[in-house]
């Protein structure tokens, strides 16, 4: 009798430990919710059910609610202790919809770098149509315009809206100018690209100097010359072009480009001569830019 009430009593252990330990391998832990997080400058938060106003840490987010980072400004969306999405500067960011299974968001501009893990979800980014789905990565994405660049740090991504393209392998960088236009995938390079085609020769008579060059799409490039700086965008091929005021005698060109994911180039620079007043018997003739 003693050895069936024994054998009983080890069978219903077992059957309990068989159960706690099925229960913990079937069931996926889901974070609580999406959790704003780690704010730094200048950040908003409005939605439907909030009144807009400065975003404060700790704050559980909604659908609808929308993340404004301005020019110094960063954000930090945590899904649980594993996803986080960190919302750089000059950036706006919808909430459009949050599962169980997944959390939907939709970047307007700007750019995001996201850590995603299986347990708490899939987390997908989309602009215009345009998404990225990631379960297991870490992987940037921002937005310029119509452009729309995606780099996959680690883990492969799912790609939807992006003509011939489903999904982008770990390594790999995608730019896609317009939502029509054929995507550009590629190895993330190493460094930032930039080759400029100085003024030839380097002596003018001019007031301004025009400066053409090569970059990535969507880098920023700023023409500095003394007190003057001019900002301009490469387009869809890469090509910029800008004109920089030149002060009278010798003027240092500096030329610098950060791309859409904040990455910079190191600064190119020469030396331009501009012969702006010349000197004739005591006369000084101003050429006014002309040739």
């Amino acid at each position: 009798m003693r050895r069936w009430i024994g054998l009983a009593g080890t069978v219903v252990v077992l059957v309990l430990f068989a159960i706690v330990v099925s229960s913990q391998i079937v069931t996926t832990p889901i974070a609580e919710g999406l959790v704003l997080t780690d704010v730094v400058g200048q950040v908003t938060l409005l939605g439907a059910s909030r009144d807009r106003g400065p975003a404060r840490e700790g704050v559980p987010l909604n659908a609808a609610d929308r993340i404004i980072t301005g020019p110094d400004g960063r954000a930090v969306l945590v899904l649980g202790p594993d996803t986080s999405i960190r919302l750089q500067q000059g950036s706006s960011l919808e909430v459009v919809a949050i599962s169980r299974d997944e959390v939907h968001l939709e970047l307007d501009e700007g750019r995001v770098e996201a850590t995603v893990r299986p347990t708490t979800g899939a987390l997908r980014v989309g602009h215009g149509g345009r998404e990225v789905l990631g379960t297991d990565a870490d992987f940037r994405l921002a937005v310029v315009g119509d452009l729309v660049a995606v780099e996959a740090e680690r883990g492969e991504l799912a790609l939807k809206g992006m003509p011939g393209q489903s999904r982008l392998g770990e390594g790999q960088r995608l730019r896609q100018p317009t939502a029509d236009a054929e995507p550009h995938v590629a190895p993330i390079p190493d460094g930032l690209l930039l080759e400029v085609a100085w003024p030839e020769p380097p002596r003018t008579r001019q007031k301004a100097a025009t400066i053409v060059g090569q970059t990535e799409p969507g880098t920023t490039v700023i023409l500095i010359s003394g007190d003057h700086s001019v900002p301009v965008v490469a387009g869809p091929d890469g090509r910029f072009e800008g004109r920089i005021p030149l002060g009278a005698g010798q003027n240092i060109v500096r030329v610098e480009a950060t791309d859409v994911f904040g990455e910079a180039a190191p600064p190119r620079r020469t030396e331009i001569f501009s012969d702006q007043g010349v000197t004739f018997g005591g006369a000084t003739i101003s050429n006014g830019g002309g040739p």
